[in-house]
């Protein structure tokens, strides 16, 4: 063996040269290796592949260098932080949309949808003591948004789920929508009381988030279901019933100390009368009173 096949042979065994190379030193013919390029630098120095130039891999006619069937797809960061996803195709490196960097996403979290489970029921005894007939409720809404509950941080939610609004457990079906006849309040007659049953729930309206489900093709918010714990204010309010030619302040149905819910029409809904409140631990209590007195 003569000094120059020597040298390279040395240089083709610490990486220099490649199988090729040194095929054609010794006076070979040249032969396909599946060896692949990954983690080497090119020659060409205009070409882009996972070891270089990756900030032009996705500039229009921008060329990939050349790659080996065993290069596996990959994902890297170009020099201000980009995600650059190549894989290699007819032996260059393509830089696409997706692929490799997909995998590197995190899954949406999708938790936030999830209703918690209803915690204990609370009967919410409402007694009219005035002495006259009262619309009681908390408008606006098209039914009876009977109740208001306030935690000790401020935060209020209703009994009753907003109209027009998804559930997150069934996104498509918006609810009810479009505009309210009238409003809908309990009529309370005078000496009556009005049980209204709390389930142990509240509900939430959330952001969908991106990923999630069918969203946002039916809707990008929704409403779930949450128990609510510890103390909270309950509160609601009461509007004088002043009986017209077209509408009594009673009930058209049971004795005259039944209380129902019925359409109001020509209330000045901006200005209650009377507003009561109470503390109420939703975790523990399963009865609680609101009385509407002249006091």
């Amino acid at each position: 063996m003569n000094s120059r096949t020597r040298r390279i042979q040395q240089l083709a065994a610490v990486g220099f040269l490649s199988l090729t190379t040194l095929a054609l030193g010794l006076g070979c013919d040249p032969i396909e290796t599946p060896i692949g390029t990954l983690g080497r630098v090119t020659a060409d120095e205009n070409c882009y592949s996972p070891e270089q130039n990756l900030e032009i891999a996705y500039e229009a006619n921008a060329q990939g260098c050349t790659c080996g069937p065993s290069d596996p797809d990959i994902c890297r960061l170009d020099q201000e932080g980009r995600e650059v996803a190549l894989v290699c195709n007819d032996d260059h490196w393509e830089a696409v949309e997706d692929g490799p960097c997909d995998a590197l996403q995190p899954a949406p979290s999708c938790e936030v949808l999830e209703s918690s489970p209803i915690g204990s029921s609370t009967d919410i005894v409402l007694r009219n003591q005035l002495g006259v007939p009262v619309f009681v409720g908390l408008p606006p809404g098209c039914t009876a948004r009977t109740l208001e509950f306030e935690s000790a941080d401020g935060m209020t939610f209703h009994s009753e789920r907003p109209n027009c609004t998804a559930s997150c457990n069934d996104p498509c079906s918006s609810g009810e929508c479009g505009a309210c006849p009238d409003v809908e309040m309990v009529l309370l007659p005078a000496g009556a009381e009005h049980v209204v049953s709390w389930p142990g729930f509240q509900y939430s309206v959330v952001d969908v988030p991106a990923g999630c489900g069918p969203f946002p093709e039916c809707t990008d918010a929704c409403v779930r279901n949450d128990a609510p714990v510890g103390l909270h204010t309950v509160r609601t309010q009461a509007y004088r019933c002043v009986a017209t030619e077209s509408a009594a302040c009673a009930c058209p149905f049971g004795s005259p100390l039944d209380a129902c819910e019925t359409q109001v029409v020509g209330l000045d809904l901006a200005n209650p009368e009377w507003t009561v409140d109470a503390v109420v631990d939703l975790s523990n209590d399963a009865r609680v009173e609101l009385s509407f007195t002249s006091e």
